[in-house]
């Protein structure tokens, strides 16, 4: 009766692992100004995460050793750079058993200033600007597979 009581507690255990989790966190990112710019223009756009109750991602200044931190970076191939470091929330810090160390995260949501900058040779008009976001969400049971998420925003250069 034990060992049926144990297979069957495992089954469910591997049948609740092996479910597709969905993404427990949205990325957005808007403009700031919500105007058009000029070539050459630095504009602080926002990134935003929402966060599920219940899940946390980790800091962009998570040290190394532990966690895997958050990264955010401008794919290649548009007309647009980091002008200055990002600005990131206050993260919550932790000692957590699981790493030995102490974490920084974030919980509910984080918003990200980033300020970009038009290039010169930028074509006129609207433009893409896409913010690669490499990260991993946990929660007090797990920790997904690091995810990468590419919001958009539609610029408009004069």
């Amino acid at each position: 009766m034990i060992a049926a009581r144990v297979n069957v507690a495992l089954a469910l255990t591997l049948f609740v692992q092996s479910q597709p989790v969905t993404d427990p966190v949205r990325w957005t990112i808007v403009d700031a100004a919500r105007q058009s710019v000029e070539h050459g223009a630095v504009v602080k756009v926002k990134l935003a995460a929402a966060i599920e109750p219940g899940w946390h991602l980790y800091s962009i200044d998570q040290p190394p050793g532990g966690p895997i931190p958050t990264e955010i970076s401008l794919p290649p191939g548009q007309p647009f750079a980091f002008a200055k470091p990002i600005v990131g929330p206050k993260p919550h810090t932790i000692f957590d058993q699981n790493f030995g160390m102490r974490v920084q995260l974030y919980t509910r949501s984080a918003e990200f200033i980033l300020p970009i900058k038009v290039a010169a040779t930028a074509p006129h008009g609207t433009q893409t600007l896409t913010v690669q976001t490499r990260y991993q969400a946990c929660n007090d049971q797990i920790c997904l597979p690091p995810r990468i998420a590419n919001p958009t925003l539609a610029v408009a250069i004069k």
